[in-house]
């Protein structure tokens, strides 16, 4: 029989605190617990939140990130910032709100050098993450903080890596207990979701802007569709305008009120003309002819009509350097770029202003020049207006196609567009400056012809332009343009048979036995190219030479071919007189113009 023995009092104490101490550790392990499920539920919805940020700005997502670690680390103080590609300078993106109202300094800085960050530059310079909980104890890895922060007892820095490179950095300190590893991982885990967005949001940035590029260059495209389309018909009205207009008023005296109306017929034709070279520019179907050329001489050429162009309320300032380098350049482009800024300018003033062109000789040394490429002699061209000026973002876009801050019906978005185009065709830059209400100032650079190259022979002139008995087969589908032509070189003594096309001209050639001096056909006809009459008809007639015309050139007028075989060249539309110069030009070989 078991000798039952009634425990004492003690006894029954002991067994009561063994009791409540295991009670208390159970009730300190679930504590323990619902603090880790609460930790990982705070940690998976701030998550859930940062992710569903991917539209959000990134100053917001930064703050968002900040005060969720601040939150889930039990922090008083933080602050996120990017890091700069050498690592040598943090931005701060974000500062917690206690941080901002406890912080000494009145400007607070955003950028810093990390040789000046003290303990905040520390787990860049140490590549990893830094603790210190005891900021008062001695530490090796202690360092102090920037002038002005506010007192940091415990500091946590966390460094955020891309590969092998540290692009963000956090900052939190004075937590009421230690930091840990734990604390680390919250806030890498926010960061790393922070990072992510960024990236996404650069590569979203990056496919708008190809997708920019792509619209710009499918606008490019169906402008040189619209050229294509419209230059060919639009170029030979405006050469019949120009050539039944210029052999009136070279007919008309000028005490005859006719005459003034005839010169009015004839500017509008030239800005018609300025209208289609510009979008065959912008298309690249203008077949540049590259010559030496004196920019002086095409301001001056220019400054009779650019008067007339100009409100009353402008005056024209025209500054050349009379020892100006010669350039290589097509004159007819030079012209449409100098045009095409004064108008710009003109628009930019709305009261009384002034425009100055300006001229002068430049140098760049190579050790001077950013870009290899641009160095050695220049002209410099600067179109300057004191007009209303330009922001910022405007001057972002003025180059784009069909940008435009004038009103609807105002301007076409194309002047300036053109303009770089232009430069860039002959290997030069273009430098812009603005000030609002003072004014802009576009300098153009072009390369210099060397000295040697540039002294050219004195061009012969001919007493007249007659063309002395000289016979023309004339072949021009366009029959308004074709009776015009034929008029005009019939009065100067040209002796000439049209044709329509290819066929026609091929049985006149036959009928007159192959005599004919010259040859003078557009290079698309309704039946056959103009280079494959040109070579049927040579192979019957060496001596023949021959002038090819047209509107513009696109791969149906083979100007490759045209220019490797020498070829003479006129592009519509043309003056009357241009057309007899280059006729005798052709017929005796002797360049006159």
């Amino acid at each position: 029989m078991t000798n039952l023995r009634a425990k004492t009092k003690e006894e029954l104490l002991l067994e009561v605190a063994e009791l409540r101490q295991k009670l208390d550790s159970e009730m300190l392990e679930r504590k323990k617990t619902e603090a880790e499920h609460e930790l990982n539920a705070g940690r998976l919805n701030a998550l859930v939140k940062l992710n569903q940020m991917e539209d959000a700005p990134l100053a917001e997502i930064a703050d968002f990130v900040l005060e969720q670690g601040v939150r889930l680390t039990k922090s008083n103080l933080g602050f996120i910032s990017f890091v700069s590609m050498d690592e040598t300078v943090i931005t701060i993106h974000a500062w917690s709100k206690t941080a901002m109202e406890q912080c000494r300094l009145v400007d607070k800085p955003i950028i810093y050098e990390v040789e000046k960050t003290g303990l905040w530059g520390e787990p860049i310079r140490q590549r990893r993450v830094i603790i210190v909980n005891d900021y008062s104890a001695p530490n090796q890895l202690k360092r102090s903080y920037p002038e002005g922060h506010v007192p940091v007892t415990r500091f946590m820095g966390v460094p955020l890596f891309d590969g092998k490179k540290i692009v963000a950095l956090a900052g939190l300190s004075n937590k009421e207990t230690e930091y840990n590893e734990t604390d680390a991982l919250q806030i890498r885990l926010l960061m790393e979701g922070m990072w992510r967005l960024t990236q996404k949001v650069e590569i979203t940035k990056e496919k708008e802007n190809l997708q920019k590029q792509l619209f710009q260059s499918q606008k490019m495209e169906a402008l040189g569709e619209l050229a294509g389309g419209i230059a060919h018909d639009f170029n030979n009205i405006i050469t019949v305008i120009k050539v039944l207009s210029g052999m009136a008023l070279s007919q008309t005296p000028e005490e005859n009120q006719s005459h003034d109306l005839l010169k009015k017929i004839n500017e509008a034709a030239r800005r018609a003309e300025s209208i289609t070279r510009q979008l065959l520019i912008l298309s690249r179907r203008n077949p540049p002819d590259f010559k030496p050329l004196g920019i002086n001489e095409v301001v001056k050429d220019l400054t009779g009509m650019l008067v007339h162009l100009l409100r009353k309320n402008i005056t024209l300032n025209a500054e050349l350097d009379k020892n100006l380098r010669e350039v290589i350049a097509d004159k007819g482009n030079i012209q449409q770029l100098v045009l095409n800024l004064i108008m710009n300018a003109r628009d930019a003033i709305y009261r009384k202003g002034e425009i100055t062109i300006r001229t002068e000789n430049f140098e760049l040394d190579a050790g001077s020049a950013q870009d290899s490429s641009y160095s050695g002699k220049f002209i410099c061209l600067t179109v300057e207006d004191t007009g209303k000026g330009m922001e910022r973002e405007v001057m972002d876009h003025i180059f784009e196609p069909l940008f435009t801050t004038k009103g609807i019906g105002k301007g076409t978005g194309l002047g300036l567009v053109v303009v770089d185009n232009i430069v860039k065709q002959h290997n030069g830059w273009i430098t812009v400056s603005s000030d609002l209400g003072k004014g802009s100032s576009f300098k153009i650079y072009f390369p210099a012809v060397p000295q040697e190259a540039a002294q050219a022979t004195e061009k012969k002139k001919p007493s007249d332009l007659q063309g002395r008995g000289k016979r023309v087969l004339y072949v021009e589908d366009e029959k308004m343009l074709r009776k015009s032509v034929a008029m005009l070189l019939s009065k100067h003594g040209y002796s000439v048979y049209e044709a329509s096309n290819v066929k026609d001209a091929e049985e006149i050639f036959e009928r007159e036995n192959g005599r004919f001096d010259l040859l003078f056909t557009d290079t698309v006809l309704t039946d056959e190219n103009g280079i494959v009459l040109i070579e049927r008809l040579r192979a019957k007639n060496k001596e023949l030479r021959v002038l090819l015309t047209s509107g513009y050139l696109d791969i149906d007028c083979h100007w490759p071919e045209i220019k490797s075989k020498g070829y003479g060249f006129l592009q519509k539309p043309y003056e009357p007189v241009t057309l007899l110069h280059t006729f005798r030009e052709v017929c005796t070989e002797v360049k006159l113009l």
